[in-house]
Formats: C-alpha cells, sequence, structure tokens
C-alpha cells in the first residue's frame, strides 16, 4: 500500500496537537487564579520587607504612593510594607 506523503505529515501534526492538548493543565477559575495572584503578591511583599530590615537605618528610601515616588525612612516604609501585607493575608484567608 502507497501512502500519500502530505497524508503522514497531516496525521503526525494532529497527532502532536493531541499530545499537546492532553498535556496542558486545565484552565484556573477565577477564585483560583485571584488566590493565586494574592499568593505571588505576598511573596513580593515579605521580599521587599526583608530586603527594607537588611538596610542601614540611616538609609533615606522611596516609597510609591498612588503612582508616586516619595523619600521616606526605612522604618515607615517597612511599616507601610506590613500593613499592605497584613491587608493581602486577610483578603487571602477570606477566600
Amino acid at each position: 500500500m502507497i501512502q500519500n506523503p502530505d497524508q503522514n505529515e497531516t496525521s503526525s501534526a494532529s497527532t502532536i496537537q493531541m499530545a499537546a492538548s492532553s498535556s496542558s493543565s486545565a484552565p484556573l477559575t477565577a477564585t483560583e487564579e485571584s488566590k493565586r495572584k494574592l499568593a505571588f503578591k505576598t511573596k513580593q511583599l515579605q521580599v521587599a520587607i526583608a530586603e527594607l530590615q537588611s538596610l542601614p537605618s540611616s538609609r533615606p528610601v522611596y516609597e510609591k504612593r498612588c503612582g508616586l515616588f516619595f523619600r521616606t525612612d526605612i522604618k515607615s516604609a517597612t511599616a507601610s510594607q506590613e500593613r499592605e501585607l497584613e491587608k493581602t493575608k486577610v483578603r487571602l484567608q477570606k477566600m
């Protein structure tokens, strides 16, 4: 039996597509996506707090508020990041 070379290419391409579609994970629901984003933000805030705590206390830092950067001291910037972290953790627990 002689096969058309075009059929081989088509069948192998469809096999590859089927394998790719079966290996991909199911799309996340809206709540799962929100939880993932909040968990990511929690980790970002924890890293930011650790970085602020590693700086010398006399060094000024810039904190972003409402799209603008303000020069402040490390204590107030750390306190602000910790408040934001607590808010994020509360929102994550409510989900």
